[in-house]
């Protein structure tokens, strides 16, 4: 459990800040839900740091704060409705008045509101680390390489989304306050084009299913057959546990899919 509270009050303070036995706090949901679990020694509170907060337009894309609140982020109509629905998953007010854009993003939960999200919407993640140098990339480049153990210093500043990208979410839960079974979401661009699906499945991981995404590009007029066949044979571990079986859990994947491309060639032809 963490004895020590450092307030950065900007960037390069909270990167000097960070040591081995150190983590970046942003809204504290998940450090007040692990509590005594943490392995940490040192907090270092980013809320005072004013340039992780905020939502604004800049050419083409949205941008948000790292620090931007679920909230915040559901109030603003300058953000994309698939967006505001995503974090409207967070049932609680009172956790979407904490919880933070970026920290949801960096926690990579297998039970995630806002990865899949992001994920499906191609959002790019601009972050920095000790050398204080800024980088930018796509989400699932994020994902790919928080996967490999690289980026364990990053401190997310902002997320890029483009508002004109479509976005479909679909959330499996026994009850909306209870953990997420399955949260989904299909990205495509207002032709139609450019499909990406995000996936979080709890108790197996977050992920970008590419393998769906060239089904469905190699054959906009994919079969259901074809896509519940995928479903099926998808290579992640998916485990039967308190939320369902494997083959329950595989068929909701696939039906879901199914729905999606549904809808998007619907909503593309009105």
């Amino acid at each position: 459990m963490a004895d020590k509270l450092i307030i950065a009050g900007t960037i390069k303070e909270a990167l000097q800040a960070r040591c081995p036995d150190a983590v970046f706090l942003a809204g504290g949901t998940e450090i007040n839900r692990l509590n005594s679990s943490v392995a940490a020694g040192t907090l270092i509170s980013l809320k005072k740091i004013g340039k992780l907060h905020g939502i604004r337009k800049d050419g083409d894309k949205v941008w948000i704060g790292a620090c931007t609140t679920f909230q915040e982020a559901v109030e603003s109509p300058d953000v994309p409705v698939w967006f505001r629905e995503a974090c409207r998953l967070m049932a609680s007010r009172t956790k979407r008045n904490m919880a933070t854009v970026g920290g949801n993003t960096a926690i990579l939960r297998d039970d995630s509101y806002l990865v899949p999200a992001l994920l499906a919407a191609r959002a790019i993640v601009v972050y920095t680390e000790k050398s204080g140098k800024n980088e930018e990339c796509c989400v699932c480049r994020y994902l790919d390489m928080r996967k490999a153990g690289k980026l364990g210093d990053a401190l997310i500043l902002r997320i890029g989304i483009d508002p004109d990208r479509k976005v479909l979410l679909k959330r499996y839960a026994n009850t909306a306050m209870s953990h997420s079974v399955m949260n989904l979401a299909y990205g495509f661009d207002p032709d139609g084009k450019g499909i990406s699906i995000g996936a979080a499945l709890k108790n197996t991981g977050l992920f970008k299913l590419r393998s769906a995404e060239e089904l469905i590009a190699a054959d906009p007029e994919v079969s259901e057959e074809t896509i519940m066949e995928w479903a099926r044979k998808f290579e992640a571990k998916i485990p039967t546990d308190m939320f369902g079986s494997e083959e329950y859990k595989r068929y909701l994947l696939g039906t879901t899919i199914v729905k999606f491309i549904a809808d998007a060639r619907k909503e593309v032809l009105a």
